[in-house]
């Protein structure tokens, strides 16, 4: 050991650990796993040490008289020098508590990484000094990335003790006090949940989307699903114009709720920057405002503005946000992303998106404007749900501006299911299963509908296909695979 090296230790740390083990040996299952002897200099603790380990390895009976037997035994220290090693490890300065004991072992092996690093150091330096060149040093590198490795301040050693500390037993976690999700809006949509809404194009998307957040940031209800208090929101536009946004806020009184607006123009205009949320920096600022102002529902409207340059059918194009979504969710903010449909009626890209969402709603054009075509007027279809159990019925929705007072008039009913399937098999779907798994109802009820449409005459069954039954026979019905 070099001088400066010879510096770096704590001889009454070392002792403080090494007869402490005697009094409470089981803290070396505990406090102290991976106890390294190797980190110890002073000769008496060293002594104390070797002795603990090959008893507690053995699973042999450990006691100071044990020990300083055992040591004599070996050579190591003299029998008249028992006497005096029993006195050390019963020392009444010597606190036999775990904890403190484990906080000397972290001063001692922390000391013992420093020697280490400064030796590996030293001899690189008296190498490349006699020119022996970089491949001479190669292992005095391997021991001082070690040395670094091992830090605590290491990424390795935090995660290696973040696990340490966060695996638990079955039995334990039935006994932790996990804090419930908090609901936000109806049985469906809860704190830190990723829900998708989606339809296509100029279907009333943000009219929906708005709705939902006026209704969790203080409105307190949308149709029929209620939200018991008021969270902070922030709604993130990648695309409209601001003055379009305020109209649509004040129409449904926003501006009386909790909900902060992050629009593309304004932020442009404040900074000349833009929103992209595949970048990790555009992420993390996102992710400290959300904190920092404690908001907790994010709006992302939508996301072929918000994520350009992200291709929209490569899962692992995905990767880019996934992980900053799920790091949200642990934040407990919950985030609704608004997206296009594709020609096939389905949401666009790729499905792997669709993994982490707790919901996911769709948007699709009602045929029946009820004799008023005026504003915005679609059927909302829950086409995945983790948070109910229970079948959550298609709702159509009518939203539509007064041109004088600029007030949203805001109408919804439970939709007609036969409507719905009609305009399903329109869209290209067409099988039983299909048709039950986008209409969010059971193949049963599909069945049942299928059989009404059939009696009425407008729809008949071709294999396993429900097509018109106004169509020719000769191969050309919509939906024939």
């Amino acid at each position: 050991m070099s001088a400066d090296a010879s510096k770096l230790f704590d001889a009454e740390a070392e002792r403080a650990v090494a007869f402490g083990l005697t009094a409470v040996p089981d803290c070396a299952n505990r406090e102290l796993q991976g106890l390294d002897p190797s980190c110890f200099v002073d000769e008496r603790a060293r002594c104390a040490i070797d002795a603990f380990v090959f008893h507690h390895c053995a699973g042999l009976p450990i006691d100071a008289l044990i020990l300083a037997r055992w040591l004599v035994s070996e050579g190591r220290i003299k029998e008249e020098e028992a006497s005096s090693f029993v006195l050390n490890c019963t020392d009444p300065s010597i606190r036999a508590v775990p904890a403190v004991i484990a906080e000397h072992y972290r001063r001692v092996s922390g000391l013992a990484r420093q020697r280490a690093a400064l030796e590996a150091v030293q001899r690189a330096d008296v190498k490349l000094r006699a020119g022996d060149g970089l491949a001479a040093i190669a292992p005095d590198l391997d021991q001082l990335n070690a040395a670094v490795a091992n830090s605590p301040d290491s990424p390795a050693a935090a995660l290696r003790d973040a696990l340490s500390r966060s695996v638990i037993s079955a039995a334990d976690l039935m006994t932790r006090c996990l804090p419930e999700r908090t609901k936000l809006l109806g049985e469906w949509f809860r704190e830190g949940d990723l829900g998708f809404v989606f339809a296509p194009r100029g279907v009333g998307k943000t009219w929906w989307a708005f709705d939902l957040a006026c209704a969790v940031s203080g409105r307190g209800a949308m149709g029929d699903w209620h939200a018991p208090y008021p969270v902070k929101t922030l709604y993130v536009d990648g695309e409209m114009p601001p003055e379009q946004i305020r109209e649509r806020i004040k129409g449904m009184g926003g501006e009386k709720c909790a909900l902060f607006v992050l629009n593309h123009q304004i932020l442009f205009d404040e900074s000349e920057r833009s929103l992209n949320i595949t970048n990790q920096a555009v992420q993390e600022a996102l992710t400290a405002y959300c904190v920092r102002e404690a908001i907790k529902v994010l709006v992302l409207d939508n996301l072929s503005s918000l994520a350009s340059g992200m291709a929209e059918n490569d899962g692992d194009e995905w990767e880019k946000v996934l992980a900053w979504l799920l790091d949200l969710r642990r934040r407990g903010i919950a985030v609704v992303i608004v997206h296009h449909a594709g020609r096939n009626g389905l949401m666009r890209g790729t499905s792997r998106r669709e993994d982490a969402a707790f919901w996911i709603v769709s948007l699709a054009e009602t045929k029946d404007t009820g004799g008023d075509p005026r504003g915005a007027r679609f059927v909302s279809r829950f086409t995945k749900r983790r948070n109910a159990q229970d079948q959550i019925p298609a709702i159509e929705w009518h939203y539509q501006t007064d041109p004088t007072t600029g007030e949203v008039r805001r109408s919804y009913k439970v939709a007609d299911n036969l409507g719905i399937l009609r305009q399903m098999v329109v869209d290209g779907i067409t099988s039983c299963s299909d048709l039950a798994e986008e209409m969010g109802i059971s193949k049963g009820q599909v069945s049942k509908l299928a059989k009404q449409a059939m009696n009425a005459g407008w729809l008949r069954k071709v294999g396993k296909d429900y097509v018109f039954a106004e169509q020719s026979e000769g191969g050309n019905e919509r939906g024939v695979k």
